[in-house]
């Protein structure tokens, strides 16, 4: 299976989670937010647990992309998470960058 490389050292920033993927007032990511709250029943203060479903599921399914920028390696992983009962796809995007060996999470939304 082609998993994200160095997934169990994966990091999600809160300020992507907290200030962009769930922020209503986001310039761009106030449709996101929308969304995991109609879609999950999530807002701001579910950060955490948005979170952890990623973590908890970030070795079970496939990149379907990889693409390379001035700044790393970019990679595109959908999977299916469980919140509060629902279960939906999300995207996840994940950047390797030059020199280091981690994944970061630059964005996720719910696949719709």
């Amino acid at each position: 299976m082609n998993t994200l490389p160095n997934f169990e050292n994966a990091i999600i920033p809160d300020d992507k989670i907290y200030g962009y993927c769930l922020n209503p007032n986001h310039e761009r990511g106030k449709h996101k937010a929308r969304v995991f709250k109609s879609v999950f029943g999530i807002s701001e203060e579910d950060g955490e647990l948005l979170k952890s479903s990623i973590y908890d599921k970030i070795d079970k399914f496939e990149v379907i992309e990889v693409t390379e920028n001035n700044f790393g390696k970019k990679y595109t992983l959908p999977m299916k998470i469980t919140i509060f009962g629902k279960t939906e796809e999300i995207i996840t995007a994940w950047i390797i960058e030059f020199e280091t060996y981690f994944p970061r999470l630059t964005s996720c939304y719910v696949n719709i």
